[in-house]
């Protein structure tokens, strides 16, 4: 993701989410490389998706991940969620920590499918809707591999 890339971005966040992050929020990581991972993909010469994640002593926290909605069920969300595999291995963090809507059953389809765990729920946590959160979990393995 670039700063070329948040016109965009943010056109998806605020039609994907309830309670979309400001330009601001995504402009401010760009400028951290060291703490955020920040990508985008593209199809057809367009926005197809883009997800967020922080690294913070040895775990990555996947804030944000989103898909356009003329491209999901398409691979966008798997494309993006192996790279952040990729830079869980390359940082060497030893795991991958997320909050989901309780009723985004496709986003918690995907997670599971790739080896996320629920290890945990917020109460309340999303403010738009009062809804609950599961928190998922990714352990990956002792030689910085997938487990």
């Amino acid at each position: 993701m670039t700063a070329q890339d948040l016109d965009e971005v943010v056109h998806l966040e605020m039609r994907a989410f309830a309670d979309p992050w400001p330009e601001m929020a995504f402009r401010s990581d760009l400028e951290k490389p060291e703490l955020a991972f920040l990508r985008v993909a593209r199809l057809e010469g367009r926005l197809a998706g883009y997800l967020v994640s922080w690294r913070v002593a040895g775990e990555i926290h996947l804030t944000n991940l989103a898909v356009e909605f003329d491209f999901r069920r398409r691979g966008v969300g798997q494309a993006l969620l192996d790279e952040l595999f990729e830079d869980a291995r390359r940082t060497r963090a030893h795991i991958i920590t997320l909050e989901v809507r309780k009723s985004n059953e496709s986003a918690i389809a995907l997670y599971l499918a790739n080896g996320f765990r629920q290890v945990g729920l917020r109460r309340q946590y999303y403010t738009v809707g009062n809804e609950d959160a599961l928190v998922l979990a990714f352990k990956m393995d002792s030689r910085g591999g997938v487990s």
